[in-house]
């Protein structure tokens, strides 16, 4: 390990941690959001619909998830780099991600689907229920890190090490170009072999989509010193502005779907940056509130999906506008779960366990 990387291992990354935070928080309002675009498919539609929520929903669907599983990555390298054995690393993930995967998914999302299946429990749907992997709805996310924890355990038990150091310019060349590209062509083979839909847990075509950057957030942990360094203020704003204009192309010369699908996803890139950026340049030291953000998200982001459902319901039934919709529902569903995780989860050891995966000891 070079002496740059020694000088960044000693710290904290505040900024890592406030921008896996933000990136799960914001799927309460991407999700808030769905029932208000006319060209998705979602469980409720609402009467009332907006064009600016399709633009804000695809926005973040532009980085929110890429972002995530590059720091799920680089934190799960962390972890693997500490004096600890490999098995007791992966057991505290894999504890992290089972633990809360199967309680809300065997309880709220269940409930979810009754809200709106009256006949979820006959004997059709019982069995597709479970076994397309409907119980696990949106919190697919942690099926892929699952997947990716074992795949990495088993590599590593055989293998022990891998070499990821590399330079700057080599690592910008597999960010920019060979991340997109594993991921669209890994997606493409999962599409032509006829593996589209969920199996149990699983869900193909995620693990295809976001595994290249999983992988390079544990390249990004090994180069970091490098990275750390060019993601800087000004770097992420010309990065913001890099995505921008390839947008902008993309909306003003692009017809063909195919061609859009490619170029979204180097757009993507850059904006996926640009926020890691930010979050590294802005967020050096503790903050008593991020951090209080950063350790209710993941509870908030676990509970806030059966609430979504009930809000979109109450605001069909009512005919609310999308505005008053979306505002109300996000600021009492964030109200709510925070101060589910502070007063009630926080509190509890068993309930921990149960929505956070930590250690009962």
């Amino acid at each position: 390990m070079n002496s740059i990387n020694k000088d960044v291992s000693i710290e904290r990354y505040y900024g890592f941690d406030a921008a896996r935070a933000f990136f799960l928080l914001l799927g309460v309002a991407y999700h808030l959001s769905l029932p208000l675009l006319s060209d998705y498919s979602w469980l409720i539609h609402l009467s009332d619909e907006d064009g600016l929520y399709s633009i804000f929903a695809l926005f973040i669907r532009d980085f929110r998830m890429f972002g995530f599983f590059i720091i799920a990555g680089f934190f799960f390298n962390m972890l693997l780099d500490k004096d600890r054995p490999l098995a007791v690393v992966i057991k505290d993930r894999v504890q992290r991600v089972v633990i809360p995967l199967f309680f809300i998914g065997l309880t709220l999302n269940v409930w979810v689907a009754v809200f709106y299946e009256t006949d979820l429990f006959s004997n059709e749907l019982n069995v597709s229920f479970f076994t397309n992997g409907i119980w696990v709805g949106h919190l697919w996310f942690i099926s892929n890190l699952l997947f990716y924890y074992v795949i990495f355990y088993l590599y590593l038990f055989r293998h022990k090490k891998m070499r990821l150091e590399s330079n700057l310019p080599v690592l910008i060349f597999v960010y920019f170009l060979l991340v997109p590209i594993s991921s669209l062509g890994l997606q493409f083979l999962v599409k032509i072999t006829n593996l589209n839909g969920v199996f149990v847990l699983f869900s193909p075509i995620h693990l295809a989509k976001f595994f290249p950057y999983f992988f390079f957030g544990m390249v990004f942990w090994v180069n970091r010193g490098v990275l750390l360094r060019v993601l800087n203020r000004r770097n992420s704003l010309y990065l913001l502005l890099a995505y921008f204009l390839v947008k902008s192309i993309v909306w003003l010369v692009l017809t063909d779907k195919y061609q859009l699908v490619v170029v979204n996803a180097f757009a993507a890139q850059f904006i996926t940056a640009s926020f890691i950026g930010f979050f590294n340049a802005y967020f050096t030291k503790e903050n008593k509130m991020v951090s209080g953000l950063v350790d209710a998200s993941y509870t908030i982001y676990l509970l806030h999906h059966p609430m979504v459902i009930v809000f979109v319901a109450f605001a069909s039934l009512y005919s609310i506008s999308a505005n008053l919709y979306f505002s109300i529902s996000l600021i009492l569903i964030c109200t709510i779960t925070y101060l589910s995780h502070s007063l009630v989860v926080k509190k509890n050891r068993i309930l921990e366990y149960l929505f956070n995966g930590k250690s009962l000891r």
